[in-house]
Parts: structure tokens; sequence; C-alpha cells
């Protein structure tokens, strides 16, 4: 049983910020979530501030809150809105990028000290009188931890969230934290209501066998970064990579992490260069041929829907530390092939 000062219900911004506080005020600090690493996440439209709420902002960041110095942080683009009117209307909006902020946030509170996260549910409160407090009356709010049960053995009628929970521990315990996540618990949890199902999880599979649900780890390692020879073969993992040079250009194009596929760059862009095949990084961004700016890889995924735990198996080619190709996109526009004579073609299997 852990006691806490405060216990707050919800990551969202108001949660963030009241957990924030508490905390930097000398208060032991419960904040639970359903999902840690998406605390404050923002909407669609990524936006901090407008004429509805910079006033709110603005005093947040009077008070010692986080909001503005987390968009400061992450911010790509700020305006102040309605300059063409007079000051009473007008007000400041910044965009930001939706994933850094709350990955941001995520890391602020992990590092407050006095502020623990949890992700779980809330299924009650209990409240008693502390007679050591200075003020008899004042209550002290505890969560006490429920019973741990497998998966298999956690009867219908427990709460969704112990059910939850219960689901979470069993991952944790045999497929890993990447695999505990909020999508996953839910995905196992129908996979038990059903008693069928299949789930690909970072590490291997989940399966429904014999009214019991099995975690089959799969043992199969990968190189993290090899050098491609040009001319030749380089096996990374079950994926074969040939390079070669050959006149003419590659079009076509399949979906994104498809095998087989092929691509040609400019062999004066790669001359004097080492070409490496890995797995995508985050923070990992492409200039594809075509386009004016770069683009996240995980953006890249997200608009294909590739599942997270299938991205690791993709290669990803690099030139300088540089994504040159993501099989299914286009190249790098700076190693587009200018001369078709003088080209080179990746061919992946």
């Amino acid at each position: 049983m852990f006691i806490y000062d405060v216990i707050v219900v919800g990551g969202g911004h108001a949660g963030c910020e009241a957990a924030l506080v508490a905390a930097r005020m000398g208060a032991r600090v419960l904040l639970v979530t359903r999902h840690a690493n998406a605390v404050g996440q923002m909407p669609c439209n990524p936006a901090i501030g407008g004429l509805a709420k910079s006033h709110l902002v603005f005093e947040l960041d009077a008070l010692g809150g986080e909001m503005a110095v987390n968009t400061d942080a992450t911010g790509l683009q700020w305006r102040v809105l309605n300059t063409s009117r007079g000051p009473a209307v007008r007000a400041n909006r910044a965009q930001c990028d939706k994933a850094e902020y709350s990955r941001r946030m995520a890391q602020v509170l992990a590092e407050t000290p006095g502020l623990t996260v949890v992700e779980d549910e809330v299924t009650g409160l209990l409240f008693e009188t502390n007679p050591t407090r200075r003020h008899a009356d004042a209550p002290t709010c505890r969560i006490a931890n429920a019973p741990t049960r497998r998966h298999a053995d956690a009867p219908k009628n427990l709460p969704m969230a112990l059910r939850r929970r219960a689901v979470r521990a069993w991952l944790l315990e045999h497929a890993g934290a990447e695999a505990a996540g909020f999508e996953v618990v839910e995905r196992v949890l129908k996979m038990f209501e059903k008693k069928r199902g299949r789930l690909s999880v970072p590490g291997g599979e989940i399966v429904f066998e014999k009214d019991e649900i099995v975690f089959l780890k799969n043992e199969r390692t990968r190189a993290s970064a090899l050098r491609c020879a040009l001319p030749g073969e380089t096996q990374w993992g079950d994926v074969r990579v040939t390079l070669c040079h050959a006149e003419g250009i590659v079009r076509k194009r399949g979906r994104v992490g498809e095998l087989p596929a092929e691509a040609s760059f400019s062999a004066d862009a790669l001359e004097g260069r080492e070409v490496i095949v890995r797995s995508w990084r985050a923070g990992d961004r492409i200039r594809e041929l075509g386009m004016k700016g770069h683009k996240k890889l995980q953006d890249i995924f997200t608009d294909a829907k590739v599942p997270f735990w299938q991205r690791s198996d993709i290669p990803v080619f690099c030139c300088d530390d540089e994504v040159i190709w993501l099989p299914g996109c286009r190249v790098a526009a700076k190693y587009a092939v200018k001369d078709e004579k003088r080209a080179v073609r990746i061919t992946v299997k």
C-alpha cells in the first residue's frame, strides 16, 4: 500500500499541470493515466493558444506551469492572430510537434521528484481520518494494489480496470514493456473474450490456444546496421540486399515496407560514400524526390498503417547518417538519378 498526498486521475493537459504543481510544492503525487506515453496528448490540430485559450497559457506560465515551456521546446510555428485589428482581440498561437510535445511532457513528469506515474485506472477512493495531521478532519487518499492474476485466470466478473491490470502484468512478465501498451492490452482482452486470435507484438506473437493465452517468443536477432558492398550482396537478417550498377530508373513502387522492392540512385551522389542498411530509429527523416521538406519515417509508417512491431523489420538505407530510401517510398531528392547511364540499383528481397 502506497500513501500519497495528491492523486491526479488523467494525464491530459490539466492533469499534467496539476501533478507538476503539487509535486513542485513538495507533495507526494500519483498521476494515474491509461497510457503513460500519451500524457499531454494533442488533437489532430496541435495548437497551443488562440483567441479563447492564450490568456490561460499566459496565466499558467506566470504561475510556473509547464505548458508554455513545453510549447517553446516543441513549437513549429508561431503566429499573432488578428494583427489587422486592435490589440484587444489579438492573440498568440503556436503549432507544435504533436508527438514531441507528448514525449517531452512525459520526460518532465518522469524527472520531477515526488511524482509517480502509473499506467492504470482508478476504480475507487478510500477516505480515512489521519490524526497525525495538523487538522484532524483532513482525509488521506490511498490506492491499494490490486491482486495480480495471470490473464487466463482473470474471471469476467472482475472490474475492467483490474482485468486490464492483470493482462498488463502478464504482458510485462512474458513479453516486456514494449508489448504492454494500452492498445495491446485491449486487443488481448478481446482475444480472451472471443477465445481465439493471434497478435504480433515486439519480440514475438500472442496466440490463444486451448483456453490459454500463450506468448511465443521470437528468437530471431538482427544486426542493427550493416555496410552494403557495391557491387555485391549483403544479408541483413532475413533480408538480402543487392547493389549493382545498372542503367535506367526504376519507377515502380509498392506499399511501404513491402518486399521485394528496388530503387535507382545516382552513382555520382553515392561515389565515395558507404551505404548502410539498418532498422528505423526515432527521429529518422527523409526528403523524398518531389517533396519540399522532410518527413519523419514515423509519420510515413503511420500513414501507411504499418504496425509498430513490424517497423523494425523494414530495412532503412542511409548515407552519412542521412536516410536515402525506405522501401515503398521515393528515393531522397539528393540521391535521385540525373544521368540514366550512371545509376546504382538497390534490390531488397
